[in-house]
């Protein structure tokens, strides 16, 4: 359906969370949140979303409608090789970016992951699960999202010459 796009490398889509460290981690993380309250936004906060930026030409070309509940995310939008992605909760504002470009010699996925603190703990919080992040849960998406495109693409009419 989507060619070689940004949608079937979806990492919110994969198996990463069976990884035991990711998993654990995240377990963690939603414990937490429900002892600290962390996770449910304010009313201000929900209304702070990004799609409230979007015009009606992208709202109307994304694939998947802007404020879409997608796993743990908010949907933006996601175009044929963008997408944006959105978590609001009591401690963070945080965007997943990704875009998917033709290179010579096949496809580069960017990928980033912005934070916009919302209270004066984020600062705090982001400094604590950051080497986590770095080290353990963002390299396993990595992995995973190389071993579905791998397995997608490279014996696809779809895949890149």
């Amino acid at each position: 359906m989507c060619g070689s796009s940004i949608c079937p490398v979806d990492a919110r889509a994969l198996p990463c969370w069976s990884f035991v460290a990711a998993k654990a981690l995240l377990q963690l993380r939603f414990l937490l949140g429900r002892v600290f309250s962390l996770d449910t936004p304010t009313p201000q906060q929900k209304s702070a979303s990004y799609t409230r930026l979007l015009n009606e030409a992208d709202r109307a070309g994304s694939l998947v409608p802007p404020g879409s509940k997608d796993g743990f995310f908010d949907v933006v939008y996601v175009f044929q090789n963008e997408m944006l992605l959105e978590i609001t909760n009591a401690t963070v504002h945080t965007f997943s970016a990704q875009t998917l470009t033709q290179t010579s010699s096949g496809y580069r996925l960017y990928w980033a992951i912005y934070v916009k603190p919302v209270r004066s703990i984020t600062p705090a919080c982001m400094a604590l699960i950051d080497p986590f992040c770095r080290w353990i849960v963002y390299p396993q998406i990595l992995h995973k999202v190389r071993e579905q495109w791998i397995r997608l693409y490279a014996e696809s009419p779809d895949a890149p010459e």
